[in-house]
């Protein structure tokens, strides 16, 4: 036996698994006429308005989740006790369309389609008298949940309904929803940054320029190169990145004031060491630098002037963990600049 096929009221084919209360080979459908008396039904038809005085309906009304009947005018005939979880005034619905319980968009055409697809799946389960399962949107009396409903084609008498259980899907839709916003907000936010980074590393290069030329035409003057490194040293001082400069032998020559307040560390410390920014959380296998290109090679760059951008893990002094964004690239004579921003 094939399981119930599950739509939206936007309707997406999908298969799902489904047990089946006394069905019979061809249809499906649920006989409960062994539930009620014969007087319930002696005209070969049921009036609904009796069944929560039968076992039937009292074992609907049993049901922790709610559950409607609904009769071939597709009305509401039925609405167990649980209904009362999305809306204490549910019993207003009894006699309603179904159809009545579905909100429609405000778009004329949509809202159409919408009411189509709506009385097609109450038909649906009616004709074909087999287990339907569906996602929509559900309003009783002013209050909405998301909702998976499953039919069941029922038989009382020579009477024919429809079964109608109803899931509530609210809280799982909800947390899609905000796991879908967070996601977005990573993703602004990696990109924010990304391009925070890039106009840093453009700013650095230019400086970097700017200083070297302005160095060159001052290339006579003391005086005027003491003017140029202090003008070099007011700019280093004063980025609000971390920064550290890896010397042509691989060790790091210079950092600013900014790294030592991240990390805890000056040039002194970090003398011939690279376990504070390599091989935490891996294996202790202590590496050899000697050059530029060995840092480069280790950080997963190209022997190019390309930057290179990825997250790491520094051991801080005290030696507690600090993951970082890190910036790395050439400068034109050759020694390479680490940028490090802290990750939000």
């Amino acid at each position: 036996m094939t399981g119930p096929e599950r739509q939206s009221l936007d309707f997406c084919a999908e298969k799902e698994e489904s047990a089946s209360l006394l069905p019979t080979a061809a249809t499906e459908t649920i006989d409960l006429s062994s539930l009620f008396a014969g007087d319930f039904y002696s005209s070969g038809t049921f009036d609904l308005s009796a069944i929560s005085s039968s076992i039937f309906g009292k074992l609907l009304d049993a049901l922790p989740i709610p559950a409607l009947l609904i009769d071939q005018s597709y009305q509401v005939g039925f609405a167990n006790q649980s209904c009362a979880k999305i809306s204490t005034n549910y019993r207003k619905i009894q006699g309603a369309p179904f159809a009545d319980l579905v909100p429609l968009p405000n778009d004329a055409q949509r809202a159409q389609a919408l009411s189509e697809r709506t009385q097609g799946l109450i038909k649906k389960a009616f004709e074909t008298r087999k287990p339907q399962v569906a996602e929509a949107i559900l309003e009783i009396e002013n209050k909405r949940i998301w909702a998976r409903l499953h039919l069941r084609s029922v038989r009382i008498g020579m009477g024919r309904y429809v079964l109608l259980i109803i899931g509530d899907l609210t809280f799982e839709k909800k947390q899609l929803v905000l796991s879908q916003r967070h996601d977005e907000k990573y993703r602004k936010a990696n990109y924010e940054l990304g391009r925070r980074m890039d106009a840093l590393a453009a700013e650095m290069r230019r400086l970097d320029d700017q200083l070297k030329l302005e160095m060159a035409r001052s290339v006579l003057s003391r005086e005027s190169l003491r003017q140029q490194q202090q003008k070099f040293d007011t700019l280093w001082n004063g980025v609000s990145s971390s920064l550290a400069v890896i010397g042509h032998a691989g060790f790091v020559e210079r950092v600013n004031p900014k790294f030592g307040e991240m990390f805890g560390y000056d040039v002194a410390d970090l003398a011939n060491d690279t376990e504070w920014i390599f091989g935490l959380g891996q294996p202790r296998t202590k590496k050899a630098f000697h050059s530029v290109s060995d840092w480069v090679n280790a950080l997963g760059g190209e022997n190019d002037r390309g930057a290179i951008n990825r997250t790491i893990e520094v051991r801080r002094r005290d030696g507690s963990a600090n993951i970082v964004n890190l910036t790395a690239f050439r400068m034109v004579n050759e020694e390479l600049l680490l940028i490090f921003e802290a990750t939000h």
